[in-house]
């Protein structure tokens, strides 16, 4: 008699209820050993994960698994900059593992930089908690159900334990919850651009929970740490969604673990106990200190550079490391002795390989987490976004210092929206800025011009390009010049002197008509800034035409019938006059502050204030500086800062020029003293090798060889 389709269902079912349930648990093999590691990360990876650390721990490595296990178990947050190859991925995944399998917490969230980073992580957990013996041994309510599976992800769904009781599994590739036996913690991975905000998981009682742990390993890639609006977006991310996690009013436990790539990245922001003291960030190098014996590495580094050329092998260049190694590894101190490759003596030598290899700039970034920036000039002093954060004044936003006698403004006029800025003069020059910020408001503090959401043809829907950069100028003029701005002393000024750019693609003819016909017009200006470069003539140096103005190095034309008033400037002088008055020291005549006290709200402006590289350029015996924007960088408010010098130049400020002389120098001093290595300490001979000038032309000049990086 035939079986009916019903019945070959009903067996159908029957053996796949069969197939998902489990023989029984066995039992824990080393329960003293489990309980003893319980809240001992350290000997736990090393007892566990055997295979996937296979050398000693360095000290740095300690401290970077101490952290991870004070976040896991008692919350706080922590970053880490570990050198590249370190394995600090490898320690997040085995401190995630040890987590779940101790059910620490409840909901762990492990973020990548990108999502295929995140799956990678996600897989190396599974691939442990699957196949690991020793895992299976002493935690086999947690093991055992995985085990089961044999590598089939599908047959958690249903599974059941021989009691048949569902285990709770999930097993998928980006989430992990672990059988009800163990706990039934979460583990679930995402890239930093992936679906993180909100993240809730079912836990097998039915409710839904937060994460309580985040460990980011990695944020950035090499690519979005080049980027300002990339780093800008991870760092929004960051500290707005990953540390909100936990749920509103909630403090979430945190680790993240990073290498610094570029100056100013987002590595370099979350290690800065300034700027983000909650992250308590710390850094660790390869090399503590370099060797002193240049000559000698000099031509190791020669003998390598040839073998690398002519496809060799390091015979040589070994040979010769292994018979001067005693001067060659002097004063040296590598962070991990055991960190080198086949072949190779010493973790020195290896670190060493690293610098020829990778250059000087990559091992700078990747292996010390000191980024050089490759467009550096020491010809002059540079400004940088740490130098523009540290004028904060401390007065409130729109206030007028009692000490200013002159108030100027400019607007920088981009295709989407208006950059703009409010200050107030001193007598010798001295400024202060006192508000600033884009029209239309993008209601965040920090965003590049590709960011830009409400735009001028947003906002003032229904009208050309033209007609909306007008209406968003009248805006704009009537915030900056409509009120009175409130002084320091409880009276009130009125803006003297507003500038507008007037060079922007097709916004000339609009810039004009509007500084015509404004109420406003009597201390408007269109400004188009110019290059001038060593060989040409200043612009203070033009022989003067009947109605024309001239002044520090800008001029304003005689208007005529076609062409109404406006002002030329050398938008490169006025760019490093601004540029001096930022690093002059606080409190000196002819210094720039910048209202408020809290850093983190000024990023964006003090990275596009440090957004160009000065260099100076010599031609026919005149020295003058040339300004180049770094790549990728918004440098809105450096033209903003700039144009507003100039407007205060037009109504009569001048500079007090030996109290700036005194400036400039004292911070030429300080930048000299700061970049000389440190003085060696005194070793009785002959038991240490004395130390051996700095040859100049050597492959290392510029490294600083002689003293700890």
């Amino acid at each position: 008699m035939a079986v009916s389709k019903q019945r070959k269902t009903e067996l159908r079912s029957e053996s796949r209820q069969a197939e998902r349930r489990l023989p029984p648990t066995p039992k824990c093999k080393h329960p003293s050993r489990v309980k003893k590691l319980r809240r001992n990360l350290l000997d736990w990876l090393i007892a566990y994960l055997p295979a996937r650390f296979p050398l000693a721990f360095s000290d740095d490595h300690k401290r970077m698994i101490a952290l991870l296990q004070s976040a896991i178990l008692d919350g706080g947050q922590f970053a880490i900059a570990m050198p590249r190859g370190s394995g600090k991925t490898t320690v997040c995944e085995g401190a995630a593992i040890w987590a779940l399998l101790y059910n620490h917490r409840r909901f762990l969230f492990v973020v990548g930089s990108d999502n295929d980073a995140a799956l990678s992580i996600c897989a190396s957990i599974r691939d442990e908690l699957a196949e690991n013996e020793k895992l299976l041994e002493d935690f086999p309510d947690a093991c055992h159900p995985i085990a089961c599976l044999d590598g089939i992800a599908r047959r958690a769904e249903g599974q059941t334990d021989d009691n048949g009781d569902r285990t709770g599994l999930i097993w998928t590739k980006n989430q992990i919850r672990m059988p009800a036996k163990s706990g039934g913690s979460v583990i679930r991975t995402a890239g930093i651009t992936g679906r993180i905000r909100g993240a809730k998981a079912s836990m097998i009682d039915g409710s839904q929970t937060r994460p309580d742990l985040v460990l980011v390993d990695d944020p950035q890639t090499d690519e979005s740490a080049r980027s300002v609006s990339q780093v800008a977006t991870r760092m929004r991310t960051m500290s707005g969604t990953i540390l909100g996690l936990g749920g509103p009013g909630q403090k979430i436990a945190a680790m993240c673990t990073c290498t610094v790539i570029e100056s100013g990245d987002l590595a370099a922001q979350i290690l800065d106990r300034k700027e983000h003291p909650e992250w308590q960030g710390v850094k660790a190098k390869l090399m503590q200190s370099m060797p002193t014996d240049q000559p000698h590495w000099d031509k190791y580094a020669e003998i390598y550079k040839e073998e690398m050329r002519t496809e060799k092998d390091h015979t040589e260049s070994h040979a010769y490391y292994q018979e001067n190694r005693e001067s060659m590894d002097a004063n040296a101190v590598a962070s991990w002795p055991e960190r080198k490759s086949p072949g190779e003596l010493s973790a020195i030598q290896h670190a060493m390989n690293l610098l020829i290899v990778r250059g000087l700039p990559a091992f700078m970034a990747e292996y010390q987490n000191e980024p050089q920036d490759p467009m550096d000039s020491k010809e002059v002093v540079q400004l940088t976004p740490a130098a523009v954060l540290k004028k904060l004044n401390g007065f409130a936003k729109g206030i007028v210092p009692s000490s200013s006698s002159l108030l100027t403004g400019s607007i920088d006029v981009q295709n989407a929206a208006l950059y703009w800025g409010n200050v107030a003069w001193s007598n010798g020059f001295g400024g202060d800025l006192i508000a600033y910020g884009c029209y239309p408001d993008q209601g965040r503090s920090y965003f590049t011009v590709q960011e830009i959401e409400r735009k001028l043809e947003t906002v003032h829907q229904g009208a050309s390009w033209e007609a909306s950069l007008y209406a968003g100028l009248e805006s704009l003029v009537e915030l900056m010049a409509g009120k009175e701005w409130e002084r320091e002393d409880g009276s009130y000024s009125r803006m003297d002197q507003i500038i507008i750019d007037a060079g922007y693609g097709k916004s000339t003819k609009t810039v004009y008509d509007f500084c015509r016909r404004s109420k406003y017009s009597s201390i408007l200006l269109p400004y188009f800034g110019r290059t001038i470069e060593p060989g040409q003539t200043p612009i203070s140096e033009y022989k003067k035409k009947p109605g024309d103005r001239i002044g520090q190095e800008w001029r304003i034309p005689k208007p005529n019938s076609t062409t109404p008033r406006h002002i030329i400037a050398d938008a490169n002088w006025w760019k490093g006059f601004i540029a001096d008055r930022i690093l002059s020291p606080n409190g000196d005549a002819g210094s720039f502050g910048i209202y408020g006290h809290e850093a983190s709200a000024h990023r964006m402006l003090a990275d596009q204030i440090a957004s160009e590289i000065r260099t100076r350029v010599t031609a026919n015996g005149r020295a003058t500086d040339r300004w180049k924007v770094k790549p990728n960088r918004d440098n809105h408010f450096l033209d903003v800062l700039s144009m507003a010098s100039i407007a205060a130049s037009i109504r009569g400020m001048k500079l007090d020029d030996q109290a700036i002389s005194r400036a400039i120098k004292s911070v030429q001093e300080s930048t000299e003293n700061a970049q000389k290595p440190p003085e060696p300490t005194p070793k009785p001979a002959p038991q240490a090798p004395t130390r051996r000038p700095i040859r100049q032309g050597s492959w290392l000049s510029g490294f600083g060889f002689g003293g700890n990086q």
